[in-house]
């Protein structure tokens, strides 16, 4: 998994490369369309304001976004799915990582603790679940009290990492209504929101910008009308209603999302986790499985005749199948169960001798 960090250097290398102008600590103020153009007000890093005149205007100001709200684009799904702090600390993690390429984790502890470090494994957040109508962040997050969650979390002592800042965040999964009002296109969080397990909000954000910016270059250019451009939303907004979809299953699968929304449910039985019924494999959980122990459902011989191999490890890596035994022929031959060639009576397999021999 590549760090959104790193990611963002890349792009501002390359674009910069490219000839792009890069304004950091620029501050956009209000905008408005006028004809055939849409004119932006913005304040430089000094404070001075400014206006920019283009043909389009794209909207990738966040999740809070300010042009959405201002022209009343609603959004459909959950606005509040849980509700977490995050503490951010800086400490050597090295030691405690011990050499493993792993991105990020939670903790099996009360609220679910999500950790994730930078790449130079230096420093990182905590984020903790909460539930808003009983809690209140600024008294229950004092600074002894977050000391303790991060050092629960981490495992380390409160001496060996320093606390550096605390923001209360909502989970959300929505997507707008519409992702076009005349000469503006919303993309990125501003169209769409989904939990972070998984990375797919980014994912999902860069596809929008790649499908959106090729279709404009070809209106700009001559090369296409503008009726290209109504493809934008009919191509990428069924894309993210799935993909939100799909990230709430995940984050209900891992439980990092609130205890009181979505209580979690450990990956030990092939009844009790609905993302096994899709994907059949789950990859980034250890399973004891102790079959009807940890839902209530009682799930017999069938669940263990169907036991599930789980690679402890948060990569993609797929556990090696078993190789089926051989069939019987009323032949005198038998087939192999991995090449599916044909074998006389009693002969084993030469390929990967381990389906057995032919019977």
């Amino acid at each position: 998994m590549v760090k959104q960090g790193d990611a963002e250097r890349v792009l501002r290398m390359r674009a910069a490369t490219d000839g792009a102008d890069l304004r950091f600590g620029h501050h956009f103020v209000e905008w408005e369309q006028t004809g055939q153009r849409a004119t932006a007000r913005v304040l430089d890093d000094r404070g001075v304001p400014y206006t920019v005149e283009a043909d389009y205007l794209l909207a990738a100001d966040g999740s809070a976004s300010s042009i959405r709200e201002g022209l009343g684009i609603a959004r459909s799904g959950d606005l509040a799915l849980a509700s977490s702090m995050e503490l951010t600390f800086t400490a050597d993690l090295r030691p405690l990582l011990g050499g493993r390429a792993l991105a990020l984790a939670f903790a099996d502890q009360p609220g679910r603790p999500f950790i994730s470090w930078t790449t130079g494994q230096d420093a990182g957040a905590v984020s903790v679940g909460y539930d808003p109508a009983t809690t209140d962040p600024d008294t229950a997050f004092t600074p002894d009290r977050s000391q303790a969650i991060v050092s629960e979390a981490l495992g380390l002592p409160t001496a060996s990492f320093r606390i550096t800042g605390a923001r209360p965040w909502q989970m959300a999964a929505w997507v707008t209504d519409t992702y076009r009002v005349e000469r503006v296109f919303l993309l990125g969080d501003a169209a769409h929101v989904c939990p972070p397990v998984g990375g797919f909000g980014a994912n999902t954000g860069i596809h929008d910008a790649w499908n959106l910016t090729t279709k404009l270059v070809s209106v700009l250019l001559g090369d296409a009308g503008e009726r290209l451009l109504d493809r934008y939303e009919a191509e990428r907004r069924p894309v993210a209603e799935l993909t939100v979809r799909q990230a709430v299953a995940r984050s209900d699968a891992v439980g990092c999302a609130s205890p009181v929304r979505w209580p979690w449910r450990p990956a030990c039985c092939w009844a009790c986790w609905p993302s096994q019924r899709v994907r059949r494999r789950p990859r980034h959980r250890t399973c004891a499985w102790r079959p009807g122990t940890c839902c209530g459902r009682r799930t017999g011989g069938t669940a263990s005749r169907r036991r599930p191999r789980i690679i402890t490890s948060w990569h993609s890596r797929r556990p090696r199948r078993r190789a089926r035994p051989a069939r019987r022929s009323s032949a005198g031959t038998g087939t192999c169960g991995c090449t599916g060639g044909s074998l006389p009576t009693g002969a084993a397999c030469g390929t990967c001798r381990s389906c057995g021999t032919a019977r």
